[in-house]
């Protein structure tokens, strides 16, 4: 549990999510996440586990895959703008004339 919660302090999650009318704490929910994560797994199965109804458990998984997403969202997103011709073309140069040199030196 200590790294889910350092993970969840890094993210900067609520330490209690409310979702759906549930109150979770974040630690509670992302371990249920990535218990899910782990091998998929049928929300009865996880009801038992973790003593919510599969709807509950469904809303709450839901909601922290929202959250989590929303704190790394503009980390992931494809920078299309690097990908421009001129640019690429640039970088391509770059790159070229870099890695002939690094052959000339060798």
């Amino acid at each position: 549990m200590p790294e889910i919660k350092s993970i969840t302090m890094v993210l900067g999650l609520e330490s209690t999510c409310h979702i759906s009318k549930i109150r979770v704490s974040n630690i509670f929910g992302f371990a249920m996440l990535m218990y899910q994560y782990s091998s998929p797994k049928r929300l009865f199965g996880m009801s038992l586990i973790f003593g919510m109804d599969p709807t509950s458990i469904s809303a709450v998984l839901r909601g922290i895959e929202d959250m989590i997403y929303e704190k790394i969202r503009w980390g992931i997103q494809f920078n299309t703008h690097l990908f421009l011709g001129g640019f690429l073309d640039v970088c391509i140069s770059l790159w070229w004339n870099i890695l002939n040199k690094k052959e000339l030196r060798i």
